[in-house]
């Protein structure tokens, strides 16, 4: 009888459990996606990129509260005599124009907090080989972003609305879960 009310109990309370989101990660060709337990995402090349590295992070819910970094680090800084990043940057060896005023440029980092622009931005790049830099070696391989995207889109249940990155929808930006609850923690003194 015990075990009976064990199980039963144990069956009771396995529905709610499963409310929480599990981390997940995921490597689509040259590109990895890490999400935490509240469905926020980041994308990240990864490979032979020699130092140019694009980040994309996205939370979850309706509000797109998305960031996008491209930056050229690695090792050892860059030379200062190797220029700015932004005018040197090509998609598929054409000239890689940043549409809007919503990046923030600096010499080795573009960044961009605004929604429209990084949607435009992912949208011009996605069926693209690769990035790289003018006058140098470094490379963002552009092969399995769009399942990454893909990825973060369903992870966050965006797949059908009008905040998805790949496959978009009607569904209106409310029609995002929030994000998942976090598991309580019991403080013991």
């Amino acid at each position: 009888m015990r075990y009976r009310i064990f199980l039963l109990f144990f069956f009771a309370l396995l529905p709610t459990s499963l409310v929480w989101a599990a981390p997940a990660q995921r490597a689509f060709s040259d590109w990895q996606v890490t999400c935490n337990n509240q469905n926020f995402c980041v994308a990240r090349n990864t490979g032979d990129h020699n130092g140019l590295v694009m980040t994309l992070s996205r939370s979850a819910g309706a509000h797109t509260d998305a960031v996008l970094r491209i930056e050229r680090g690695g090792l050892k800084s860059p030379e200062a005599s190797e220029g700015e990043i932004a005018p040197r940057l090509l998609l598929d060896g054409e000239p890689l124009a940043l549409s809007g005023d919503k990046w923030r440029i600096s010499p080795w980092l573009l960044v961009t907090d605004d929604t429209a622009t990084i949607t435009a931005f992912l949208q011009m790049i996605q069926e693209g080989k690769a990035i790289t830099l003018r006058d140098g070696d470094q490379t963002i391989s552009l092969s399995g972003l769009k399942a990454a995207l893909l990825f973060i889109d369903a992870q966050q249940k965006r797949v059908g609305s009008e905040t998805a990155w790949i496959k978009k929808g009607d569904e209106p930006p409310l029609s995002v879960p929030p994000a998942p609850a976090l598991k309580e923690v019991a403080v013991v003194n």
